[in-house]
């Protein structure tokens, strides 16, 4: 079947951008139920330091699961390549990704300390923010990358473009901090800046993947074949 690289682009642009609200409203529908359950039915008392940090492994996890479903789809309806196993492997590196952030942020009060070393408050949120979605996300990336060790040069730029996506709003942030302050942080504004990140690893992801999947799709076509004479 036909190759369709215009529709791969469209399609990983609107399930980049579209997976940070899917993956809250989700995350949201799924701590109202297990609070429910726990609470209502179980009779147990509702502890916010548990919830809290429940909320970190049932986030990662669904946000992995859905941008592994949804890449994996992308790719295999436009690029018309299986990648076996991407969804699961997704989903296992946002629920690591989960624990990474409790384990290295809160036993250790990581955001307590930020404050003294003197830094500035805009500095202090935005690292608020960065920090915890670093973990995630390079969480995430190495186990995708996982699946990719077949492709020695795209599995480091599969991690470089999570990292940098990740690493450069908040360099900008830290850079021009007065803008940072009084646009970028603040209001509605702090919104862009919030997506900037999502938009710089869907472009970063879809360019690398863009290069990946006529490879995969070519190998694909090579086995097929070699196959097709051994059962004949």
């Amino acid at each position: 079947m036909k190759v369709r690289p215009r529709l791969f682009a469209l399609l990983w642009l609107v399930a980049g951008l579209g997976v940070v609200p899917l993956s809250i409203a989700l995350c949201l529908a799924a701590l109202e139920a297990s609070h429910r359950i726990v609470v209502e039915f179980g009779g147990v008392a509702k502890n916010d330091y548990f919830v809290a940090n429940f909320a970190l492994y049932i986030f990662g996890s669904i946000f992995g699961f859905c941008v592994g479903s949804l890449q994996q789809f992308i790719i295999a309806r436009t690029w018309r390549v299986k990648l076996s196993g991407w969804w699961r492997a997704s989903t296992l590196g946002g629920l690591l990704g989960g624990l990474l952030i409790w384990l290295l942020f809160e036993p250790f009060a990581l955001f307590d300390r930020l404050e003294f070393l003197g830094l500035t408050i805009t500095q202090v949120s935005t690292l608020d923010f960065s920090l915890p979605a670093l973990v995630l996300v390079m969480c995430l990336a190495l186990a995708q990358a996982s699946k990719l060790r077949r492709h020695g040069p795209a599995v480091r730029l599969w991690l470089a473009v999570h990292a940098l996506a990740m690493l450069l709003p908040t360099v900008c942030a830290f850079l021009f901090e007065p803008i940072a302050q009084s646009y970028w942080l603040s209001g509605g504004s702090g919104q862009f800046w919030f997506l900037s990140h999502f938009v710089l690893m869907t472009l970063g992801t879809g360019i690398v993947m863009r290069q990946i999947a006529p490879r995969m799709a070519r190998a694909d076509k090579s086995k097929r074949k070699n196959i097709a004479p051994d059962s004949a």
